[in-house]
C-alpha cells in the first residue's frame, strides 16, 4: 500500500501541473453539475428520458416505450424546481399529466429524443444512473451530470498533453492552451449536463491526441488505437463528429506521403534516380521490368544479372 502511494505521489509531483488542471477541472465541473438547477440545460430533459428508459427497459428505447410514470415525476420535478421561471416561459397553471400537453414555449415536449438517433453517450450515462434507480430523477440527474464532469476532465487532459507533443519545450504554452478549456464557462456548462456531446467531444480529443503523437513522436500501435477508438466513439455518439472519418483519411494519407518523402530526402542521388527510372519502367507489364522494378526497389538486391542492368 505504501509503495502505491509513494508511485502516485511521485506521478503527482513529476506531473503536477497536470494533476493541477486535472483537480480543477473536477471541481469546477462538479460545482456547475450542483449548482445549476435540474433541467437547465439545452433538450436535458429529452435526453434524461432517453437515459431513464435505458437504465431502466435495458435495451434501447422506442417512442412507445414512453413511460406514463417516468413523465409525471419529471413534471414534478418540473414545478419543484420552478422551470418556467428561469426560462421566463411560465408553466401551465393546471399541471399537465404527459409532456406532450406541456406548453410548445416551453420546449419540454419538442426536446423529446425518443425513436430519434441512437448515441453511445445515453449508454454511459445510463451506467452512471444504475446505483441510484431507486432514487428521485434529481438524484439520478446529477449522477449523469458528474459522469459528463469525468469526461470534461479527460478533454482538459487532452488539451495539455496534445499541445505538450506540439511544444515539448515550452509546458506552459501547455498549461494555458488547457486552462483556456478548462475556464470557458459555456464549455463547463455544457459538459456538466446531459447530453450526447461530451462523449462525442472526449473521443475526438482522443483521435486528435493519437494523431498529435504520431505525427509528433511515432506512429505505433497505441497511437493507431488511439485514432481509430476515439473516432468510433465520438461518430457513435453524436453525428457533428462525422467530420473526423475524413479527417483521419486526408492526415492518413499526409502521414504516408510524409514518411515517403524523408525517406526519399534521406537517400543519395544515385539510387533516386535508379529508383526513380525503375519506378517508370516498371509500368510495363513484361515480367522482366517488374523483377528490375521489385530488385532495384530492394535493399537487399545487390548482385545478379537483373540487378547488374539497374547498377551499369
Amino acid at each position: 500500500m505504501r509503495d502505491t502511494w509513494r508511485v502516485m505521489r511521485g506521478w503527482v509531483v513529476e506531473q503536477r501541473w497536470l494533476a493541477l488542471l486535472l483537480a480543477l477541472a473536477l471541481l469546477r465541473g462538479a460545482l456547475y453539475a450542483v449548482i445549476v438547477p435540474p433541467w437547465q440545460s439545452p433538450d436535458e430533459t429529452g435526453h434524461f428520458e432517453y437515459v431513464w428508459l435505458l437504465a431502466h427497459l435495458r435495451r434501447v428505447p422506442v417512442r412507445a416505450d414512453a413511460s406514463p410514470g417516468f413523465e409525471g415525476q419529471l413534471i414534478d420535478s418540473l414545478y419543484r424546481w420552478r422551470f418556467g421561471e428561469y426560462i421566463a416561459r411560465p408553466l401551465p397553471a393546471e399541471r399537465p399529466d404527459r409532456l406532450s400537453a406541456m406548453p410548445r414555449p416551453t420546449m419540454v415536449s419538442r426536446t423529446r429524443t425518443l425513436g430519434g438517433r441512437f448515441s453511445l453517450a445515453y449508454v454511459v450515462q445510463a451506467l452512471a444512473t444504475v446505483p441510484l434507480l431507486h432514487k428521485g430523477l434529481e438524484a439520478q440527474l446529477l449522477a449523469v451530470r458528474l459522469s459528463s464532469v469525468l469526461l470534461n476532465a479527460w478533454i482538459v487532459a487532452a488539451a495539455y498533453l496534445t499541445f505538450r507533443v506540439l511544444f515539448p519545450d515550452r509546458e506552459l504554452a501547455a498549461v494555458l492552451a488547457a486552462a483556456i478549456v478548462l475556464l470557458n464557462p459555456q464549455h463547463t456548462f455544457i459538459n456538466a449536463t446531459v447530453g450526447d456531446g461530451t462523449l462525442a467531444e472526449a473521443g475526438a480529443a482522443l483521435a486528435v491526441y493519437g494523431w498529435t503523437r504520431a505525427f509528433g513522436r511515432r506512429f505505433g500501435p497505441l497511437e493507431a488505437v488511439a485514432i481509430a477508438v476515439g473516432t468510433v466513439i465520438a461518430n457513435l455518439s453524436k453525428n457533428t463528429a462525422v467530420f473526423l472519418i475524413p479527417a483521419d483519411a486526408l492526415l492518413a494519407l499526409w502521414w504516408v506521403v510524409r514518411r515517403f518523402w524523408r525517406g526519399w530526402r534521406s537517400g543519395n542521388s544515385t539510387r533516386k534516380v535508379k529508383y526513380a527510372a525503375a519506378t517508370i519502367h516498371a509500368l510495363s507489364s513484361t515480367d522482366d521490368s517488374r523483377a528490375a522494378y521489385n530488385c532495384a526497389s530492394s535493399p537487399l538486391c545487390s548482385s545478379g544479372s537483373v540487378a547488374s542492368a539497374w547498377t551499369t
